[in-house]
């Protein structure tokens, strides 16, 4: 018989009730007040106590990029890609020659899906790649700060990226987001296209506060899912009209489930 999957629990942090109202822009969607710029205090979240599922302890089996919203992938083929990770651990910062590396490594690289698919890095972003590190029991290990793609803590709320029907894609695409991309949103949903908007997560060394995240089945959208303003002036370069990230962040409820990997290196990714 198969072992069944380790859980911990961790508090996460969510979004304060207090701290939600009715969006104006979007008939039936809700929004959260956007929080001060800088590191977040503990008091300003809802935070809960969340039972945390293993995914790779023995017998766990992961539901999928399609079903759950995340994936486990394997990076240790792409040559390229592991020596532009070594050179980002021996430098410990993203310079702009390393993200350049990385993007090189990974731009038109393919890679299995648990489903038997193949998932193709079509585009990488120019912006958006960012060094996070962070220290056991919420320690600051970034003594010098945010300095644009370095100096980033762990996230300290629950939160995802993006809005495909907000800013900066509404701009970039002039409205056409929501029709290319395959997404699922409160008041809208594309399952017809083949072409997603990822994260791409890779942890460098080793992990302290793994990246937990939610299977997308276990989410009441319309109840706990909340839009968000996120100013990015002070690690990207905007114009006044995109100074503002539409990202998404989130109530809690019990039915959410939530998992991470006790085991992940950087020849493994989310």
């Amino acid at each position: 018989m198969a072992s069944s999957p380790l859980e911990l629990v961790a508090e996460l942090g969510f979004t304060r009730a207090e701290d939600v109202s009715p969006d104006e822009e979007r008939p039936g969607v809700l929004r959260a007040r956007t929080l001060p710029m800088g590191r977040v205090a503990r008091e300003v979240f809802d935070m809960r106590s969340c039972v945390l599922h293993d995914a790779a302890a023995p017998g766990a089996v992961e539901a999928g990029l399609e079903v759950a919203g995340f994936e486990t992938i394997d990076l240790s083929g792409n040559a390229a890609l592991q020596a532009a990770l070594g050179r980002l651990r021996d430098e410990d910062r993203l310079s702009d020659a390393c993200a350049a590396a990385l993007r090189e490594s990974l731009a038109g690289a393919s890679f299995r899906l648990a489903n038997g698919k193949s998932l193709r890095v079509e585009h990488v972003a120019e912006e958006g790649m960012i060094h996070r590190r962070g220290g056991p029991g919420g320690l600051d290990v970034n003594p010098g700060g945010m300095d644009g793609a370095n100096g980033h803590d762990a996230a300290r709320g629950i939160h995802g990226d993006q809005d495909v029907f907000g800013t900066p894609l509404k701009q970039m695409m002039n409205g056409a987001a929501p029709s290319l991309f395959r997404h699922q949103t409160p008041d809208a949903r594309n399952d017809d296209s083949s072409l997603f908007l990822l994260n791409l997560w890779i942890p460098i060394q080793q992990i302290t506060r793994p990246l937990v995240l939610m299977d997308r089945r276990s989410l009441d959208a319309k109840r706990h899912q909340l839009r968000y303003g996120l100013p990015v002036t002070r690690f990207l370069d905007r114009d006044e009209e995109s100074s503002v990230n539409d990202i998404w962040t989130f109530l809690p409820d019990p039915s959410q489930q939530w998992y991470f990997r006790s085991a992940m290196g950087p020849d493994r990714a989310y």
